[in-house]
């Protein structure tokens, strides 16, 4: 009678969304596997992968093949929903902007972009795209995020997003570089970016 020692589990929200999202400046599509050799050059770019907390440095392109059936996988599930950032124009993947489940059942925000695409405006526009498009199929939400110290662009960005720093601070592994590295935590409650 191992069952009565458990609690009863409440069933967690269908989370649907969309596979495109179209914006004046990009599509965002669901990634898929002939992205790996896009996703392996992109972030075989230093200066992107330590920004980020799962990122290895260099991404082989079958580490790219891994994670993109992972990231499938996890679409299916209804725990990550990432996204090809595809400038207007292209269909060739320039970033990723994610919306995943953390092991509390928060959502976060994750994004990378190309760096010839730095200081345009690409990350908080796919982001906040990304996030409209979570609300308008699933209800107001709360987002999380993760940022290291030392990338204060990414902690402008989430600015523009509406979303502010929590006051906790904590060492976030750095895959890239194979460290733990100072960070600070934000969230953007619903209705915040408006």
């Amino acid at each position: 009678m191992l069952n009565r020692a458990l609690p009863p589990q409440t069933p967690s929200p269908v989370i649907t969304m969309p596979a495109n999202i179209v914006t004046p400046r990009a599509m965002l599509r669901k990634v898929r596997l002939s992205d790996a050799a896009a996703v392996s050059a992109q972030v075989s770019d230093y200066d992107i992968a330590k920004m980020t907390q799962s990122i290895p440095y260099p991404m082989p392109k079958v580490s790219a093949e891994i994670w993109l059936l992972l990231s499938r996988s996890a679409w299916d599930r209804g725990l990550r929903y990432s996204y090809a950032v595809c400038p207007v124009g292209s269909d060739k993947l320039r970033g990723v902007v994610s919306l995943f489940q953390t092991p509390g059942g928060e959502w976060e925000i994750g994004y990378w972009i190309a760096r010839d695409l730095w200081s345009q405006g690409y990350a908080a526009h796919c982001a906040r795209a990304a996030m409209d498009a979570f609300e308008a199929a699933n209800g107001p939400a709360r987002f999380h995020a993760g940022v290291f110290d030392d990338n204060p662009a990414s902690a402008v960005v989430l600015a523009k997003l509406g979303f502010k720093p929590t006051g906790m601070t904590d060492n976030l592994f750095s895959m890239a570089r194979l460290e733990n590295v100072p960070g600070k935590h934000f969230i953007r409650e619903p209705g915040d970016d408006r």
